[in-house]
């Protein structure tokens, strides 16, 4: 019975036709009512008749007696079986069924009147109202005899409505022959309004079409004074676009012209640059060209006379052109140009030679560019400076070169004038960082001892150093310094050694004290010592193995600081901070290449103009291409720290 009453909710479910009565069955969700317990299922169900409809609006009367008897109406079928109620479920035994089926029973949260009743998570039927079986009999004795009065009732009742339907339907006849007359007059009215009506419209369109002809004949004149118009307009475009495109096209020859000029120009300024060969030079050229020509083509000349011009001009590759070379390499070139293949290949070897001079030429006219560039800059930034006379008449004179320059020569020598100015400016800066901390040592000295007889000492070189700073001459920085450390060695490192003498006594005393102890603990601190050095060995060796190494993020200027000539810890702690922070450590850093070599390049980061950072390149050959004022980012191993006169050395460096 529950699967025949499954199958009917299964199809209804696929159906846009689904009946429903009071709820419709099929839009509720299990999870929004309350499950009836055992006990709620029997207080509701045992010795009751239940009435209600199932998901496809059959509606139904189903009976449990107390015996576990079960009885069911639907659609005036009946169906017996037996139930019971157990774990939460009501199940049933059909006579045709040789297994149980079970279902589960519901009710709204707020509504403890309607029952529902599902199968696998879906409600099929709902319970309306819910009888005791006395009460049930009762109420269907009662129905039976008013079903009796009801049928009769439904029989008077259609008999009066018979005999109203008879007299409407007359009303209806008699109201259709009346409305049938009152459409023939409106018909005939309606043909007569037809009728004025179309001649009415005869006229209008006869009106309306001569009214068009008119406007037609304005639009077509219209039409042809707006084409004169549009065509006189379209020739004064057409011409002024080709005006424009003749001036656009003289201007773009006239600039293009111009950049020729300017390039031919500037090829030929280079090209005067080139110092020309001498004759002994071009000679040696010559023969070395021919060498080379003949080893790629064996077979283009005789190889017999060749050597016989060989060693005719033996004597020019070692130096000597006297009037008879001279003679014999003239009689050698006449052979060589035989060859329409050596020709071409002189020349080729000719293009080369100049392109090299001036790529050349471009190096350093861009080095120079570069140089002015960071002058430039260190004006902006050090406007307060003493170097500002010098530094600005370099810039004027650099750049009057770079824009004047006759000869390479003078190319060459502005690029070492500005770098000799930026060592000395360098120099003297890193002399000033150095005097200053003699100030501040002889500072705390005199701070220490001011009744000593040498504080008038320590005072007049505090203020031989202030007037070298203030001055900014390097020599003089120098001097000042040298007298000052000097000093400082003499008075404050001597004094420094004898505290330390007398604290190395008192520390001997204690140390006999306890002698034992402490040579317990020494060998422990040994031991401790040793343990760690093989760790950080193993470590490294592993590192080396693996080349697993820690990377840091760390700033050429965060370096500098901590570990660089600007560090002001003592050179222990500086070399622990190295060696624990940055050494066998990956670091990115960006600069100028100041020189480069093959397998190595020196790099200026601070862009100050000195070289701060010295790296060796992983791969071989890396830096054959680089160019000095090239900027180039990289990535190597920390190896040595810097200082004021050393720059930050790395390996395995590679260009990012």
């Amino acid at each position: 019975m529950i699967k025949k009453i499954l199958v009917v909710f299964i199809l209804l479910l696929f159906s846009n036709n689904a009946y429903s009565l009071d709820e419709d069955l099929i839009n509720l969700k299990v999870k929004d009512f309350k499950k009836l317990d055992t006990m709620q299922m029997k207080k509701v169900l045992i010795d009751t008749a239940a009435f209600g409809y199932h998901i496809n609006g059959e509606k139904f009367e189903d009976i449990h007696y107390i015996n576990g008897e079960y009885a069911s109406l639907m659609n005036s079928e009946e169906v017996k079986a037996l139930y019971k109620i157990d774990t939460g479920k009501i199940c049933y035994k059909f006579r045709d069924k040789e297994k149980w089926e079970c279902a589960v029973i519901y009710k709204k949260n707020l509504n403890q009147e309607q029952y529902y009743w599902g199968v696998k998570g879906k409600i099929f039927a709902k319970v309306t109202r819910v009888l005791s079986i006395p009460a049930y009999e009762k109420e269907k004795f009662n129905n039976s005899i008013a079903e009796k009065e009801r049928k009769a009732e439904e029989k008077r009742k259609a008999e009066e409505r018979r005999i109203a339907e008879k007299k409407i339907a007359e009303e209806r006849r008699v109201a259709e022959e009346k409305r049938k007359e009152e459409r023939r007059v409106a018909e005939e009215k309606r043909k007569e309004d037809r009728k004025i009506a179309e001649e009415k419209r005869i006229a209008e369109e006869k009106r309306v079409a001569e009214d068009r002809k008119i406007a037609e004949e304005k639009r077509k004149a219209e039409e042809k004074r707006v084409a004169e118009d549009r065509k006189i307009a379209e020739e004064k475009r057409k011409a002024e676009e080709e005006r424009i495109v003749e001036e656009e096209r003289i201007a773009e020859e006239k600039r293009k012209a111009e950049e020729r000029r300017i390039a031919e120009e500037q090829l030929n300024k280079k090209l005067a640059m080139i110092i020309p060969e001498t004759e002994l030079k071009e000679a040696q050229n010559f023969l070395n060209n021919v060498q080379v020509f003949v080893k790629i083509n064996p077979e283009e000349f005789d190889i017999l006379t060749v050597m016989e011009f060989v060693i005719m001009t033996k004597p020019v590759l070692g130096g000597l052109l006297d009037d008879e070379q001279i003679n014999n390499v003239e009689s050698f070139k006449e052979f060589a140009n035989t060859s329409t293949a050596f020709v071409r290949f002189e020349h080729r070897k000719k293009e080369l030679k100049i392109q090299t001079e001036l790529k050349k030429i471009d190096n350093e006219i861009n080095n120079l560019s570069t140089k002015i560039k960071s002058l430039k800059k260190y004006l902006q930034e050090n406007m307060t400076s003493n170097f500002l006379p010098l530094v600005l008449a370099q810039v004027k004179l650099s750049q009057s070169i770079l824009e004047n320059a006759i000869t390479f020569v003078e190319l060459e020598n502005a690029n070492k004038s500005i770098k000799k100015l930026q060592n000395e400016i360098h120099n003297t800066e890193n002399q000033i960082k150095v005097a200053n901390v003699n100030i501040a040592k002889l500072t705390k000295y005199l701070q220490e001892n001011m009744m000593s007889d040498s504080a008038p000492t320590a005072m007049e070189k505090i203020k031989l150093l202030k007037t070298a700073i203030d001055k900014a001459i390097s020599k003089d920085l120098i001097v000042s310094n040298k007298s000052a450390e000097d000093f400082i060695s003499e008075k404050i490192e001597k004094q420094n050694l004898a505290e330390e003498k007398k604290l190395e006594m008192i520390k001997k005393k204690a140390d006999e004290i306890s002698n034992k102890e402490n040579e317990k603990k020494e060998k422990e601190r040994l031991a401790e010592e040793k343990r760690l050095a093989e760790e950080k060995k193993r470590k490294e060796k592993e590192m080396k193995i693996t080349g697993k190494y820690p990377v840091s993020n760390a700033s050429y200027s965060e370096v500098e600081r901590q570990v660089g000539c600007e560090n002001k810890y003592s050179k222990e702690k500086k070399n622990d901070i190295f060696n624990t922070k940055y050494k066998n450590h990956w670091m990115t850093w960006t600069g100028e290449v100041t020189s480069a070599k093959s397998d190595s390049v020196n790099m200026d980061v601070n862009n100050f103009g000195i070289d701060d950072l010295s790296v060796d390149f992983k791969v071989r050959g890396v830096g054959y291409n680089l160019q000095e004022g090239q900027t180039i980012t990289v990535k190597f191993l920390m190896k040595k720290p810097g200082g004021c006169f050393f720059n930050f050395e790395g390996t395995q460096a590679v260009i990012q």
